[in-house]
């Protein structure tokens, strides 16, 4: 019985993940955008909102992982974790005509950091400045014997306002991104008609 249970589990797993991957299409009413889509009387509905927070949260976390790899993987200690914290602070304003105020995991996932008032790509500048909290807080941490409990007293609250501030600000906007004038916006593909 608990053998059938589990292959059953797995089918209606997979199914609904390679439905998810499929068949969910994107809809946009007036300004309230919801993707959605009936399945076996099912009903899959996820705001816009929530849509564009997860793939925020999914792009830093490729971030994250860079930022790791470059700081314990192809550097040693404590020059990888310098690099590591220089790649974190210019990510999103390289200097490349490929990235245009992209990371490598907001590239991926096609969203784009953009100075509010221009609309143009971030700088390099304006990286800095929208990535100090979250760099502040990986430098505490990067701090030899002491560093963990300025962390904690300082580096995490920090985090917790940026989240925070991304969650209740309309345009989900995160503390660097007052401080740079920026915001995270989705890149539309161009139709041509």
């Amino acid at each position: 019985m608990g053998k059938k249970r589990l292959k059953l589990k797995s089918i209606l797993t997979e199914e609904f993940l390679q439905f998810i991957e499929s068949s969910v299409k994107i809809t946009s009413t007036m300004d309230i955008r919801k993707i959605e889509k009936m399945k076996n009387g099912i009903l899959i509905s996820i705001s816009h909102h929530q849509f564009k927070l997860g793939c925020r949260f999914l792009a830093k976390m490729i971030d994250i992982l860079i930022f790791f790899f470059i700081a314990k993987v192809l550097f040693p200690y404590p020059f990888g974790l310098f690099l590591g914290l220089i790649y974190s602070l210019i990510a999103d304003g390289m200097p490349h005509a490929f990235f245009q105020g992209q990371s490598i995991g907001k590239k991926l996932l096609k969203l784009q950091v953009v100075h509010v008032h221009t609309r143009k790509s971030a700088q390099i500048k304006d990286s800095i400045l929208r990535n100090s909290p979250l760099g502040m807080a990986v430098f505490f941490w990067m701090i030899p014997i002491w560093g963990w409990m300025i962390f904690l007293f300082l580096g995490l609250p920090i985090l917790g306002l940026e989240i925070y501030l991304m969650m209740i600000s309309a345009k989900h906007r995160r503390l660097g991104d007052f401080l740079a004038e920026t915001e995270v916006i989705e890149i539309q593909p161009i139709l041509e008609e």
